[in-house]
């Protein structure tokens, strides 16, 4: 399986960067990466929801959250995903959660968010489902 990355990213909210996105390729179906970081929280959950929608109403049907790097989410953190899950939905995408801390974890769980996203503990978990999450034969 070969994966190539089309464009790389940082979004810088603040003084930190929370959020990169990279688009990438796995056998020519595009994949929107987005790597979230930090704390995910009402300061800065608004301009990361705007860009986010932005992104997946332009971009690819399989986006996947990268949250190997988040070390707290509160609930609009949780509202941003909730939208993006929705627009991706409305578009015909699909999307996916990979490498989940502790905090986050407990938190999809509270919100049955682990309900409706497709959830991977690895990266390698995930790209191994691309097939089945792209309904390929």
């Amino acid at each position: 399986m070969q994966a190539t990355i089309n464009k790389m990213e940082d979004l810088r909210f603040g003084k930190t960067s929370n959020v990169s996105l990279s688009y990438y390729r796995w056998n020519n179906f595009p994949i929107l990466l987005i790597k979230l970081r930090g704390q995910i929280d009402a300061s800065n959950a608004t301009e990361i929801r705007n860009r986010l929608t932005d992104e997946i109403v332009d971009e690819p049907p399989l986006v996947l959250f990268d949250m190997q790097a988040v070390t707290m989410m509160d609930s609009t953190g949780i509202g941003a995903l909730a939208l993006a899950f929705n627009l991706a939905k409305f578009f015909g995408g699909k999307i996916a959660v990979c490498a989940l801390q502790h905090q986050p974890s407990m938190l999809f769980e509270i919100t049955n968010m682990h309900k409706i996203l497709y959830i991977y503990d690895t990266r390698e978990e995930f790209e191994a489902a691309i097939p089945q999450l792209l309904e390929l034969p």
